[in-house]
């Protein structure tokens, strides 16, 4: 990710700052939770990334390195998806 801040927190605290009612105080918490669990799932995604690497490299004999691992490419794409870098 970039050092600028995520638009999930920057909106969070735009409506947990100024709320106008409840529901401003809701979504913000809950723009949190969801940017807390994308942190996690992109971490483990990151991890899943090295193993499936590192597992296609053990079966290279199996197949040439000119194949593409569609795993690893659905790893990668989904990534690049959760941190703005498509």
């Amino acid at each position: 990710m970039t050092d600028k801040q995520p638009e999930a927190l920057w909106l969070a605290d735009f409506y947990g700052d100024m709320p106008t009612c409840e529901e401003d105080i809701k979504a913000a918490d809950e723009l949190r939770r969801l940017h807390e669990v994308n942190v996690e799932l992109v971490e483990a995604l990151r991890l899943m990334n090295i193993e499936c690497q590192n597992l296609h490299h053990s079966k290279k004999d199996q197949h040439g390195y000119d194949v593409a691992c569609l795993v690893v490419e659905r790893i990668k794409a989904s990534i690049a998806k959760a941190t703005g870098e498509q």
